[in-house]
């Protein structure tokens, strides 16, 4: 799983310290108030951060955000890239484990 950050700030003077991380991700989270519950489905990832440190590597990770979040912008993608690179951290999260949750309460 990868991700970019500043170079310098908080974020990444943490992952420096420690990589460990959890990321949870959520999606259709709707509040049920007549049932008093929340509707939604979750991920949770648990594993290691490893900064991106060869720029081939890096430039690799960058183009699949890019495709990813942004495919409409393939046309400038790749030189904001070949221009951002050098200055933004690229992390790699090595994952230990996935796990899921949901609740489909229908209102």
């Amino acid at each position: 799983m990868y991700f970019h950050a500043a170079e310098a700030g908080l974020k990444t003077e943490l992952l420096r310290q420690n990589p460990r991380v959890c990321a949870l991700f959520v999606r259709e989270a709707s509040v049920i108030e007549q049932k008093l519950t929340t509707r939604y489905v979750s991920v949770l990832v648990r594993g290691t951060a490893r900064e991106i440190t060869d720029s081939a590597e890096k430039c690799r990770a960058l183009r699949l955000l890019c495709a990813k979040f942004a495919p409409s912008a393939a046309d400038h993608a790749e030189s904001t890239i070949q221009s951002a690179a050098a200055h933004t951290a690229v992390w790699c999260v090595e994952i230990d484990s996935i796990t899921g949750k949901a609740n489909p309460a229908q209102a």
